[in-house]
């Protein structure tokens, strides 16, 4: 490694230039430099801002910081809580007050405003050394420090996380105990392409477009579930509206929400046992589809699928329970269907839907002839969920078989349901000119009944002649 070539020096001793970072800090898109310097070498510090033009380097702005006897020592710069404001994080060591501390400034074009102190630690005992602003996840703004026990003569690399408006210690990243080795200065650095920064490089990520630290892949097709289409479906023919995946965070919860809006799952914080990829996967279904068997308190019967989803991971248990909201267009139904629809789970023990009690779908018509479903119930665990209505073959509002009810001529329209005969086949249905066998057995008692009367007739007859 050669030096190129000197930037800019700092004034002449007893001048200290003391610590620097870089970037574009003010959004024109020329390179920015902050130090910290000691134009005297006794205090007060200032923070210096130098920006690039051409191949020179200029001094643009100066600011003074802390009190006389703070000690600056190292600074970092970066975005802390999203706001448009560069936000500049220093170490501060103040020998007098017995603090080591990390304060928190906004700087814009001429402007550096102290914020607030994040964090402060007693001198004796800790001295921060140096600091870097980065990500390491894709949900909270990560700080690397340098903390140098001082007694232990232990330094530590931490991490520290911003969760809300707080910076909590989240973890030691690694320990180094003289002789071995001293810590000095610390920075990110990429050792592999992570465009989505979720911590996996893009080569192994299977799902480069979309952060997924978990890597799931419920299909086990090669694509992330968060990539893919249909991430319980290995064919990729399932319901592309009604499907997709989060990674939901235990300790937060969430929302998913399928791309056409039918489907929403809230997720309380708390209900699940760890940070779990959530998919849910729309199976295609079409009017000619046959009916599923239902198992009802009445009975078994047979139902007609509106909408089924196929929830992962499969068992996934909620406590407290997730709400599951389903709005469906039922507009084709007849009015008997749309007043027994129900949303039903799969038991694959008994191969069979079983509807939810007590019913939760309201019907709206929106607009005449427009009727919208919305079904809403609790979650406790996940399996297939479907949107079942009675099956009406024949539409004419009474279902083929869906207990009590049970059309006598499914395939022909009897919304009366005759049945002269008593047979339990509606007339409709009835086939004419093929006698039962009771109505075989009067035919042949009123012909026998008949015959006998004509020959007594006539022997009547013809005993008066």
């Amino acid at each position: 490694m050669a030096l190129q070539r000197v930037l800019f020096e700092a004034a002449p001793p007893p001048a200290e230039m003391i610590a620097l970072t870089f970037g574009d800090l003010d959004g024109d898109t020329s390179p920015d430099i902050l130090t910290i310097e000691d134009p005297t070498g006794i205090g007060p510090q200032v923070v210096r801002h130098y920006e690039q033009a051409g191949t020179e380097w200029f001094l643009v702005a100066e600011f003074p910081v802390g009190a006389e006897t703070d000690r600056f020592v190292a600074l970092t710069v970066g975005s802390l809580d999203g706001d448009s404001l560069t936000d500049v994080l220093l170490i501060r060591d103040d020998e007098q007050g017995n603090v080591s501390a990390i304060d928190q400034y906004n700087f814009s074009i001429g402007e550096l405003a102290f914020v607030r102190n994040l964090v402060t630690e007693p001198r004796d005992t800790h001295r921060f050394q140096a600091l870097d602003l980065g990500a390491l996840d894709r949900d909270r703004t990560d700080l690397l420090v340098v903390d140098w026990f001082f007694f232990e003569l232990i330094h530590e690399i931490q991490r520290w996380e911003f969760t809300g408006d707080e910076l909590q210690l989240f973890q030691i990243v690694r320990e180094s105990i003289p002789p071995a080795g001293r810590l000095i200065d610390i920075s990110f650095a990429s050792i592999c392409d992570d465009g989505d920064l979720d911590g996996i490089c893009d080569n192994d990520d299977n799902c480069p477009a979309a952060p997924n630290s978990l890597q799931t892949d419920t299909d086990s097709d090669g694509s992330g579930d968060l990539c893919d289409d249909c991430p319980a479906d290995p064919t990729d023919t399932c319901d592309l509206g009604g499907s997709t995946a989060e990674e939901i965070p235990a300790d937060e919860g969430g929302t998913i929400v399928t791309p056409d809006g039918d489907l929403t799952l809230d997720i309380p914080p708390g209900s699940l046992p760890e940070d779990t990829t959530v998919s849910v996967t729309q199976t295609m279904t079409l009017p000619n589809d046959p009916p599923v068997d239902v198992e009802l308190t009445s009975g078994n019967g047979i139902g007609l699928v509106i909408a089924e989803y196929d929830f992962k991971p499969d068992g996934l248990m909620f406590d407290p329970p997730a709400s599951l909201s389903i709005v469906a267009d039922v507009s084709d139904l007849n009015a008997t269907q749309r007043s027994n629809l129900n949303i039903y789970l799969f038991d694959p023990a008994l191969d069979t839907f079983v509807p939810f009690e007590p019913p939760g779908c309201t019907i709206d018509e929106n607009t005449p002839g427009t009727f919208i479903a919305t079904c809403i119930i609790e979650v406790s665990h996940f399996s297939r969920f479907s949107v079942i209505a009675p099956t009406d073959t024949d539409g004419d509002g009474i279902p083929d078989l869906f207990p009590p009810q049970a059309d006598n001529c499914p395939t022909i329209s009897n919304p009366g349901q005759e049945d002269s005969d008593g047979d339990g086949v509606g007339d409709a249905c009835d086939e004419i000119g093929v006698p039962t066998v009771s109505e075989w057995s009067l035919i042949v008692m009123t012909l026998v009944g008949m015959t006998v009367g004509t020959v007594y007739f006539n022997r009547r007859r013809a005993a008066q002649t």
